[in-house]
């Protein structure tokens, strides 16, 4: 008996509809990633895995936990700028001051627990309106990346520096824009800053916050010393005459020795 083999053409199909399943699971369980939420008072803190931040994530390495010092990350905080696209337009501080006084101890321990393939994701509500962004870690720069500055949103036509924004970040010493490399040249990021992990100065906010927040010791007091009180020489005899009295009804067995003291407290006290 002879048996022949089926070609090998007549597995194709069903290796075909194989895959047409597993790719949907596939995909499922990459987009079921959960992300760590944190809330507290205007601020929202989200761990978010690079795979799920947009395609800007695709190929860049990430260099996590970012292990940094709390003052050395304050002073980024503190040093963030950015100046709006109009006539009037000025710099301005991306996050303020009494926003930064509740917050940057929150994001200093936050970055410090991010895991390797995890970014923070920040919302920020402030008096004029929400502020989001990303912090990461790329080798040993420091990448703070804005979509929204005080309820405004930053404009995707001003990443090739044809405009089309309302505002952009202004980099300051140890800071630069986020710059990629394109076919037909490259791609400037002006709502992404790339820092050196120490900036070289301090910025001038956290200074004077920091001076603020010391105490002055308060000046010593020199002790008054009370002024002597000198009762006036008849008293004096009045209480001696009252203490002999006394002591005489002692001797004489009149009152005992409790009673004696009992009295004699009561006139010195008076007296004194």
């Amino acid at each position: 008996m002879i048996i022949q083999k089926r070609p090998s053409f007549f597995l194709r199909p069903v290796w075909a509809m194989i895959t047409l399943l597993l790719i949907p699971i596939f995909f499922q369980g990459c987009a079921t990633i959960k992300e760590k939420k944190l809330e507290k008072e205007g601020l929202t803190l989200i761990y978010r895995h690079k795979s799920q931040a947009g395609p800007a994530f695709d190929k860049l390495n990430l260099n996590h936990p970012i292990k940094i010092s709390a003052d050395d990350f304050r002073n980024h905080l503190y040093s963030l700028q950015y100046e709006e696209l109009s006539l009037l337009g000025k710099k301005k501080y991306a996050i303020s001051l009494s926003d930064l006084k509740d917050t940057s101890e929150i994001l200093a321990k936050a970055v410090n627990r991010m895991a390797p393939e995890n970014i923070l994701v920040f919302e920020l509500e402030t008096a004029r309106g929400r502020t989001t962004g990303e912090i990461f870690r790329t080798e040993d720069k420091l990448n703070f990346r804005f979509q929204t500055i005080k309820g405004v949103e930053f404009s995707s036509a001003s990443f090739g520096g044809g405009g089309g924004s309302s505002w952009r970040m202004v980099p300051v010493s140890g800071q630069s824009y986020r710059v990629t490399k394109k076919l037909l040249g490259t791609s400037t990021q002006e709502n992404w800053i790339v820092a050196k992990m120490t900036l070289p100065k301090i910025s001038k906010r956290l200074s004077k916050a920091q001076k603020s927040n010391v105490t002055k010791a308060p000046s010593p007091i020199t002790p008054v010393s009370p002024a002597p009180i000198n009762p006036p020489a008849g008293n004096n005899q009045d209480l001696e005459k009252k203490l002999q009295f006394l002591k005489d009804l002692r001797d004489k067995d009149l009152i005992d020795e409790g009673e004696y003291e009992k009295k004699r407290k009561e006139l010195l006290d008076s007296f004194l």
